[in-house]
């Protein structure tokens, strides 16, 4: 196995966000200071922020920059440390004496965050992720690995959207992921698991969330909470489409493979993903993916499928009405294709210590895997109306976009 080196450079970003994140950075980091070995210095800079996106609330774009040792002296361990759950921790990636710049950025939207960090990056690779995740241990060496693994004298650089890098995991290496000489043509990905800390958010979690199973490296499309590419395949593909509030990744992602980048997935790269914890934030969520869809130009035919569905569903009512009753077994057989497959994820996801953290023994994880299993319909059906009419709604706005 070839020697690798960690990246040299980590960016955090947070764009388009109305929440304390910059402040909580910045106390992260004052703390830092009094930290035996660690010695950061803090710059705070203004940055463009001009938005294409009027009336957006004020964001920030955050940047850090740190020098990083060898891979071979992983042994050295991060700071240890306690902070409050609810406070950024870096210490996955924060190995060693640091620097850190941070540029405000007001008005800047979420694709012109994540695309300020990566135009003031020096390095020639850039790893991904999202505002409050928690990257596994070992998260930075697996989602670089397609890079640093033939290209080891190279520097990489990180993106990481204020994320929370909190070290819930170390799940070794993959051992399986080749090499290549042709790093600059990959884009890779990695697997996201859920954070749960309620019964909402495990009701989500099995909803929306595929197993890695599940999961066809075929049609493997990253989400950019977890995924790392070559600077020069960002500006090959036109960065982040700016002009999109939501669903931009998922763009970015399109047009790379229309570049002609391929995609590949690492499911050892994990970051463990903090969901919604509302049900009115989960329907805006999944109302805004749907709308980013249309804006976007994308999934046409998964939107054109659940439109099929609820035309086939509301006519089997009608047949069962003013034809036969039968049809209700129709209707039966259609409600549990539609609902079957979080069924077999409950398992999956609440016996993983390392996702749902909220159950306290077997007894209390029975009965949330009980009340789940009479919740999963009535959480279905919020995200699919939440979908449906996002994507109506994108379409009638989608002229005023340019994907």
């Amino acid at each position: 196995m070839k020697q690798t080196a960690l990246p040299s450079e980590i960016i955090l970003v947070d764009g388009g966000s109305a929440d304390d994140t910059l402040a909580v950075m910045r106390n992260f980091f004052k703390d830092l200071e009094k930290t035996p070995g660690f010695k950061p210095v803090t710059v705070f800079e203004e940055a463009d922020g001009n938005s294409l996106l009027p009336g957006r609330e004020s964001a920030n774009v955050i940047l850090l920059l740190h020098g990083h040792e060898e891979a071979g002296e992983s042994e050295k361990k991060p700071s240890s440390i306690d902070y409050p759950h609810e406070r950024l921790v870096f210490e996955s990636i924060i190995n060693g004496s640091i620097s850190v710049k941070i540029y405000d950025a007001p008005g800047a939207n979420i694709p012109r965050g994540r695309n300020t960090a990566i135009k003031n990056a020096k390095s020639e690779f850039i790893c991904v992720s999202d505002a409050g995740c928690r990257l596994s241990r070992n998260w930075l060496e697996e989602i670089s690995k397609y890079f640093t693994g033939s290209l080891a004298n190279n520097a990489a650089a990180g993106t990481v959207d204020a994320g929370n890098a909190e070290n819930t995991e170390n799940t070794g290496s993959a051992e399986n992921i080749p090499y290549t000489d042709n790093a600059c043509n990959i884009v890779a990905g990695g697997y996201n698991f859920p954070y749960i800390e309620n019964f909402l958010q495990a009701c989500l979690a099995v909803c929306v969330l595929p197993v890695k199973s599940e999961i066809s490296r075929a049609k493997y499309m990253p989400s950019s909470r977890n995924i790392s590419f070559a600077k020069s395949a960002w500006e090959k593909a036109g960065g982040y489409p700016q002009n999109m509030d939501f669903g931009e990744d998922m763009r970015f992602n399109f047009n790379l493979k229309a570049a002609g980048y391929k995609i590949e997935f690492n499911p050892d790269a994990l970051v463990y993903w903090n969901l919604r914890n509302g049900a009115v934030s989960i329907f805006r969520q999944f109302f805004r993916y749907a709308k980013g869809d249309a804006v976007g130009r994308m999934y046409l035919h998964r939107h054109l499928i659940r439109f099929a569905a609820i035309i086939l569903f509301a006519a089997l009512i009608l047949a069962s009405i003013f034809i036969s009753p039968y049809f209700l077994l129709a209707i039966l057989f259609l409600f549990a294709a539609f609902i079957y497959r979080p069924y077999l994820r409950i398992k999956y996801f609440l016996n993983n210590k390392n996702c749902c953290v909220f159950t306290e023994n077997k007894k209390t994880l029975f009965f949330i895997k009980l009340k789940t299993i009479f919740a999963i319909p009535l959480m279905l059906s919020c995200i699919e109306t939440a979908k449906l009419a996002g994507f109506i709604y994108g379409l009638f706005i989608r002229k005023n976009f340019k994907a």
